[in-house]
C-alpha cells in the first residue's frame, strides 16, 4: 500500500550534538563514553500499532523519544546519524553532532502508515548498517527503537551478533523496546544479552525527562571530578623559617632572628640609675616585666644588656660601674621573672657611649643607663 507522508522528511545534513540539562555537581566534568552513535528507528508495519494503554502508536512514541533524546545528549564531539528501518533509509550522512537537527529529522519521519503490506525486516536493517559502522573509528553506540518484530529477511538476533562480533569491543548495541508481543520481546532480550554493555530502555523508563536524561547519561557519557590543582609550592626565599606567603620582610639577612611576620626581632628597653649606683629603681618594674615576657616568647634569642655611665670620675671606675649596672638588670630579671641567665649578655661600656651631653645635669642622668637590646650580635667581652 502506498505510504502517505504526513509532513516533509528533513534530511539530517547538520551536525548532531546536545546540551544536557541533568543537574550534576558543579565540579563534575562530562566525559563522553563513545565517539559515534547511530540511531535506527523501526518504521515497519507493526510499529504503526498502538502501544498498550498509551493510546499512541509505537512509531509516534519512537519519534518523540528521539526528539527528546536530542535534549539530553551533551555536545561532546560525537559523530551522529539517524536511520529508518523497513524500508532502510539514511536521513543524512554521519556528521559532528549539534543540538537541533536530530529532533528536526525525527519529527519529519512519516508515522501515518498502515500495517498491511508493510514487511518487518529488522535483521536486514541491521545488516545494512555494516558499511556505515565500517567507516567509523573509536567507540560507537547503536541505539535501536523497535518492537522486535521480524517477519521477513534475515534473523535480527544473528545480524546483531554478527555486527557485535565484527566491531567488538568498539560497538555497543542498546534497545529501546516497544515490544508488546512475545516474539518481539524475545528478540529484544536476545539482542540485549549479546554484550554486557547494553543499556535497556522502554516506553515507561523514558516517559519522564529524568528517565530520558539518565538513559542519555548511561549510553553517551560519564562524569568525572577533576583532580584538585596541586597546592602551590611556597618557599622560604630568605631562609628565616617564615614561608614567603606570610613573610612581611622577605629579605632578612641570614642568621637574623625574626618574629612571626619574618621581620627582624627588635626590642629595646632603657633604664636609668642614680649617681654612682647600680640599684634597679622600683619604678622600672613594669617595663622590665614586659621585656621579660618578650624574652620568654623567644627563648632562643640572645639579649645584649649594655651598661653605661656619665663622665664623672675615672674611666676605669666608670667601666666597672657600668658592668655592675648591666649585671644588676640581668640578676633582677633572672630572680623576679625566671629568665634563663644564658640569654642575657651583660657588657660594660663606661662613659664611652653617651646619648646626651655630660655638661648638664639632665644629660648626665640620661647617660647613667642600661640598655636591654634585642636582637644583635653579642660583642665579645672587653
Amino acid at each position: 500500500m502506498k505510504i502517505r507522508m504526513r509532513m516533509p522528511l528533513f534530511i539530517l545534513t547538520a551536525a548532531l550534538t546536545l546540551a544536557f540539562t541533568l543537574p550534576s555537581p558543579a565540579s563534575a566534568e562530562m566525559v563522553k563514553k563513545v565517539d559515534n552513535f547511530i540511531l535506527l528507528v523501526d518504521q515497519s508495519g507493526s510499529m504503526s500499532q498502538k502501544y498498550g494503554k498509551t493510546g499512541k502508536k509505537k512509531i509516534d512514541l519512537a519519534v518523540d523519544a528521539v526528539s527528546r533524546l536530542d535534549k539530553a545528549i551533551p555536545e561532546l564531539g560525537y559523530n551522529g546519524s539517524l536511520y529508518l528501518g523497513s524500508k532502510f533509509k539514511s536521513l543524512g550522512q554521519t556528521a559532528p553532532y549539534k543540538t537541533g537537527p536530530l529532533a528536526s529529522a525525527a519529527m519529519g519521519v512519516d508515522t501515518d502508515f498502515y500495517i498491511f503490506g508493510r514487511e518487518t525486516r529488522l535483521g536486514d536493517d541491521l545488516s545494512a548498517l555494516g558499511p556505515a559502522l565500517g567507516k567509523l573509528s573509536g567507540k560507537t553506540a547503536l541505539v535501536l527503537f523497535t518492537d522486535g518484530d521480524n517477519n521477513a529477511g534475515s534473523d535480527p538476533v544473528a545480524q546483531a551478533k554478527a555486527l557485535y562480533n565484527q566491531y567488538n569491543p568498539n560497538l555497543c548495541i542498546h534497545v529501546v523496546s516497544y515490544a508488546d508481543e512475545a516474539n518481539g520481546k524475545r528478540v529484544i532480550d536476545e539482542i540485549r544479552r549479546i554484550s554486557n554493555c547494553t543499556v535497556a530502555a522502554d516506553v515507561d523508563s523514558l516517559a519522564t525527562d529524568a528517565g530520558m536524561a539518565q538513559f542519555a547519561k548511561d549510553v553517551f557519557y560519564g562524569e568525572t571530578t577533576p583532580a584538585p590543582a596541586p597546592a602551590p609550592v611556597i618557599g622560604d626565599s630568605d631562609g628565616d623559617g617564615v614561608l614567603d606567603d606570610k613573610d612581611k620582610c622577605p629579605d632578612t639577612l641570614p642568621g637574623v632572628m625574626v618574629d612571626a611576620d619574618g621581620c627582624d626581632l627588635k626590642y629595646t628597653l632603657q633604664i636609668e640609675f642614680d649617681f654612682d649606683k647600680a640599684d634597679i629603681r622600683p619604678g622600672y618594674h613594669n617595663d622590665i616585666a614586659k621585656a621579660a615576657e618578650f624574652v620568654k616568647k623567644y627563648p632562643r634569642v640572645n639579649i645584649l644588656v649594655a651598661g653605661h655611665t656619665d663622665d664623672v670620675g675615672e674611666a676605669d671606675y666608670n667601666k666597672g660601674l657600668s658592668m655592675r649596672r648591666a649585671q644588676a638588670l640581668k640578676a633582677y630579671m633572672v630572680k623576679n621573672f625566671g629568665i634563663d641567665a644564658a640569654q642575657l649578655y651583660p657588657r660594660g661600656y663606661g662613659e664611652s657611649r653617651p646619648v646626651a651631653t655630660n655638661k648638664t645635669k639632665e644629660g648626665r642622668q640620661m647617660n647613667r643607663r642600661v640598655e636591654f637590646i634585642c636582637c644583635v650580635v653579642i660583642p665579645p667581652e672587653q
